[in-house]
């Protein structure tokens, strides 16, 4: 049986004195690709943040298992939204000094081949914060997976990517799962993507997790259709 990689235990969360959701226990398991999904001001985004350990519950614990006793989260990557990044320098300047902390050459031919992935070589003389919503996104995942995390958060990792680059990424991601058995949570609001990645799915809904299913067929395909409208309406959005 595959070992727990991370315990979400009795955790709440309010903002502005509401409740978003009461009293959650997960847990998930080395090899798992979870899509989190919910209707949006549902609380979604704030689960992530308190999983991925970008925010605090208001109540109960996150436990990392099976990782550095000293550092449990450096094995841990973490992509958001609306990532933090150094805007006033040029993309040339803050791929130099990524390169400088690149430690052997496994390390260094891994840096090319995201580089080439991602086609970062095409706005080297552009400032970040000139950067389109993509093209910063792309930088996010670079320094992500460079990390070689054994468990991995994406929030919403399509937002502003073409076809052709997330038909790449979604390839070195699965990819990169078979070869490391890494973990994988992330939300979306794409259905071919959760499709793809996916292999469980949890549903947040009136403060609880709804639904905790393997069985992505079963869910997409129900007569009841409600499971799919989380999905569409969203994706209008």
């Amino acid at each position: 049986m595959s070992q727990i990689q991370l315990r979400a235990s009795n955790i709440s969360k309010k903002f502005k004195n509401k409740i978003i959701f009461s009293n959650i226990n997960l847990e998930i398991f080395e090899g798992d690709s979870i899509a989190l999904l919910g209707r949006n001001g549902r609380g979604k985004t704030l689960l992530f943040n308190i999983l991925a350990g970008a925010d605090e519950p208001d109540t109960g614990k996150v436990e990392l298992f099976n990782t550095d006793k000293k550092h449990p989260w450096n094995n841990m990557g973490y992509l958001e939204q609306q990532g933090k990044r150094i805007n006033n320098i040029k993309v040339k300047d803050f791929l130099s000094i990524i390169e400088m902390t690149l430690r052997n050459s496994e390390e260094k031919e891994h840096y090319k081949f995201l580089n080439k992935l991602l086609s970062l070589d095409q706005t080297l003389d552009t400032k970040i914060a000139n950067l389109s919503g993509g093209e910063k996104q792309k930088l996010a995942i670079l320094q992500l997976f460079l990390k070689k995390p054994k468990i991995i958060f994406l929030d919403e990792l399509y937002n502003n990517l073409d076809y052709i680059s997330r038909e790449s990424l979604i390839n070195y991601i699965l990819d990169y799962k078979q070869k490391h058995n890494a973990t994988l949570l992330f939300v979306s609001h794409h259905k071919e993507e959760i499709l793809r990645l996916a292999n469980r799915i949890w549903l947040l809904e009136n403060q609880q997790i709804k639904v905790d299913t393997r069985d992505l067929n079963k869910f997409f395909q129900e007569d009841i259709k409600e499971n799919i409208f989380y999905i569409r309406k969203e994706s209008e959005n």
